[in-house]
């Protein structure tokens, strides 16, 4: 405009010449070069976009402490999230998949959990080691946490409908996030795993999902759980996904950062030793890149742990060294239900709430004169030393009757081998029946006993 102005003062003199009609032509004209050279500037317009990203963690709750210089840990990756939202209030955080750990250690994924809630991600991307625990794990635990999860491609038997897409706001841009996984990923995974999902074709959704998302949105970014070479497939047939996020696969060239074709593709560690800070430059108009930087931020020593986060997982670890100190190769030694905590939180979490797990505390009366409890004896205390309350109101060995817990403990009902780890659910060992239930609960103990409607207290 400025250059418009400039022209027409030069050219005073000879406007003064000009007729009326002459004059508002030549108004006009400029009035359109000014908005033509100003739609043309403003679609040249470059916003920022920062995404950190995660993915890999495997469950590492804190750095492993090996070595001289342990890298990762949630307390250090909350302190980096903490100070770079800071900065960037409008930053974006994704996660690849693969936060739970590889086996089934389900106390340890329900605190991985816990601590992903305190992160806030914008989109968490479905791993294959997030269905190891199984069905009910995978609903109640993690879907149960409200995280934002999501896969394009998973199909889950119980018909729980997963989020395919989200969208995001960051810096005025509307930004399009997908998530999908590869089949190529679960080659390793047991038949008797695969039992409850099915990993569709990600390639026709992808497409069906993208197309629809174009139409929202300024620019798309692909979360995609895939095995190692698999990101070119994918920039190749959507060259309109402006980056890639890969989680599982490993980058074959070692660079962290690529471009293939328009689009960028963008890979983080393993065992959430590290992020990746990306920053985008964007024109919205396009959604294309014109310049992406990518930064390595290794979780190193010299990273303060965030203390909230210290705190909040420090409790799995003192568990654990609990556990430690159990006998467990041992059959003939009681574990206890802590020992099962590891592997069966939704169990464990059920019982804790039950009468079971307080059969051995001090009792308040079934009585309403506070005088009498249940068996009909007197007192307000149960003896655990005496045969006539231990046996139901104790979990005792039945190698070793002077060896006992207090209350109604796993072992109870479920008397464990020391195999039971390796036979995993096919341990008939493990298995309650209805005889186990009445060695205690009946007359003159327990005369209202009826399976079916006790089963549903404790049902687990």
């Amino acid at each position: 405009m400025l250059i418009l102005l400039s022209f027409l003062f030069k050219f005073k003199n000879t406007l003064k010449i000009m007729n009326r009609k002459s004059r508002i032509t030549l108004f006009f004209l400029c009035h359109f070069l000014y908005l033509f050279v100003g739609s043309c500037v403003f679609s040249q317009e470059v916003v920022s976009v920062r995404v950190l990203y995660s993915a890999n963690t495997n469950g590492q709750l804190l750095d492993c402490g090996c070595g001289p210089s342990p890298r990762g840990g949630l307390p250090r990756r909350q302190t980096i999230v903490d100070s770079l939202r800071r900065l960037y209030p409008a930053m974006l955080l994704l996660d690849g998949g693969d936060l739970l750990a590889t086996t089934e250690r389900q106390l340890q994924n329900a605190f991985v959990i816990r601590a992903y809630q305190s992160l806030h991600y914008d989109f968490i991307n479905l791993g294959d080691q997030e269905f190891w625990n199984g069905a009910t794990f995978l609903q109640r635990k993690l879907f149960g946490a409200k995280l934002p999860v999501g896969s394009a491609n998973v199909r889950l038997a119980n018909k729980i409908k997963l989020a395919s897409s989200a969208i995001k706001v960051k810096n005025r841009l509307r930004i399009g996030l997908i998530g999908i996984v590869t089949p190529e990923v679960f080659d390793f995974f047991p038949d008797t795993k695969r039992r409850f999902f099915h990993i569709e074709n990600p390639l026709p959704v992808l497409s069906r999902i993208i197309s629809d998302l174009q139409k929202q949105t300024n620019v798309i970014f692909l979360l995609a759980h895939i095995a190692s070479g698999q990101e070119r497939q994918l920039a190749t047939a959507f060259p309109e996904v402006a980056a890639i996020f890969v989680g599982h696969a490993q980058p074959q060239s070692g660079a962290k950062l690529q471009k293939i074709g328009n689009t960028w593709v963008i890979f983080d560690g393993i065992d959430g030793e590290s992020l990746g800070l990306l920053t985008l430059q964007i024109i919205p108009q396009t959604g294309k890149i014109v310049h992406a930087e990518y930064e390595n931020i290794s979780l190193s020593a010299d990273i303060p742990e965030k203390p909230s986060m210290l705190h909040l997982v420090q409790p799995y670890f003192d568990k654990i060294k609990q556990i430690s100190r159990i006998n467990l190769s041992d059959e003939k030694v009681l574990k206890g239900s802590l020992t099962c905590y590891q592997c069966h939180v939704l169990e464990y979490e059920k019982w804790e709430k039950t009468r079971h797990a307080v059969a051995g505390k001090i009792l308040s009366s079934l009585s309403k004169d506070g005088s009498r409890i249940d068996s009909g004896l007197k007192g307000q205390k149960i003896d655990l030393t005496k045969v006539t309350c231990s046996s139901c109101h104790a979990t005792v060995n039945p190698h070793d009757h002077a060896q006992w817990l207090p209350g109604v403990q796993c072992e109870a009902c479920h008397w464990i081998s020391s195999q039971h780890g390796e036979l995993g659910f096919t341990d008939e060992k493990a298995r309650a029946r209805k005889t186990i239930c009445q060695r205690c609960h009946t007359k003159p103990y327990s005369s209202n006993f009826d399976l079916k409607t006790y089963w549903r207290r404790i049902r687990h």
